[in-house]
């Protein structure tokens, strides 16, 4: 992920880092026959009724995991990835700063592991990976420099997204093997906005 050495005020910035991603729960929703259909998510599924759960009940936990794990995995990275771009694009000083129009892209491959354990022992393995990549162009964006901290004002984002699962790895007694080698595109390049953005980080 990031090696980034920002720190985000979570307080500021968690609001708007769920209403970025919404759009992302939305998608695996949209979704979840898609995902569900893969081969090694059908393997996962019959782990799970092995387990107990009702079958049923078994898709919706896949898609469920599969937001929970992917936003939690996205959110930090993004957040630091922005405030970064901000300051190696207007070169943040002590003066208050505005910039018309900001764009960037952002990519990000991340995964859910799934196990199967036998009489607490690993048995098998499946690694599902994402690609997550976010085109976008800020506008009206403000700096405001504070002794304790700088403040970021954006008056509109607008972004599209674009997700698919690139690959499944599964491992058998450690022996991994690629079995899903052709990604499967959930969503090309889906428009959103946000307006009236702010969050804060303490000054370094």
């Amino acid at each position: 992920m990031s090696n980034s050495e920002t720190t985000i005020d979570d307080r500021s910035v968690r609001k708007f880092s769920e209403e970025l991603w919404r759009p992302l729960e939305c998608i695996l929703r949209e979704n979840d026959k898609v995902i569900n259909g893969v081969k090694e998510i059908k393997t996962i599924a019959t782990w799970y009724k092995e387990a107990g759960e009702h079958p049923d009940e078994v898709p919706s936990i896949i898609i469920n995991q599969c937001i929970d794990k992917l936003v939690e995995s996205v959110q930090p990275y993004f957040a630091n990835y922005l405030i970064d771009t901000i300051n190696l694009k207007i070169k943040l000083h002590p003066d208050n700063i505005e910039v018309k129009v900001l764009e960037f892209d952002f990519a990000t491959k991340p995964y859910i592991e799934y196990v199967k354990m036998v009489n607490k022992a690993e048995v098998n393995k499946i690694r599902v990976t994402f690609s997550v990549n976010l085109s976008a162009k800020l506008e009206g964006v403000k700096v405001v420099s504070q002794p304790r901290a700088r403040q970021f004002f954006i008056d509109r984002l607008t972004s599209s997204l674009t997700v698919s699962i690139m690959k499944a790895d599964v491992s058998m007694l450690s022996m991994p093997i690629i079995s899903l080698r052709q990604s499967v595109e959930l969503c090309n390049r889906k428009l959103f906005h946000l307006e009236n953005i702010s969050f804060g980080t303490p000054r370094g």
